[in-house]
């Protein structure tokens, strides 16, 4: 199965929070990292659970895939 995201992708949780950068795949898991305040975090989640921050964006100015 192909990958959704790659290093470096800005991602979202779907159900909110930060924005996060992909740092890498482990086992079929996306490892991602932001600042809360000055403090790196870094947590896994099920690549379903994310969507990129340009899906966001798209969503927000009312812009189709066409359209891009």
């Amino acid at each position: 199965m192909a990958q959704a995201f790659k290093s470096g992708d800005l991602v979202q949780l779907k159900s909110g929070g930060p924005k996060m950068v992909v740092d890498r795949y482990v086992k079929r898991r996306v490892c991602c990292q932001w600042f809360s305040g000055d403090k790196l975090q870094s947590v896994s989640f099920p690549e379903v659970s994310l969507q990129s921050e340009l899906t966001v964006v798209k969503r927000v100015i009312g812009v189709s895939d066409d359209e891009i």
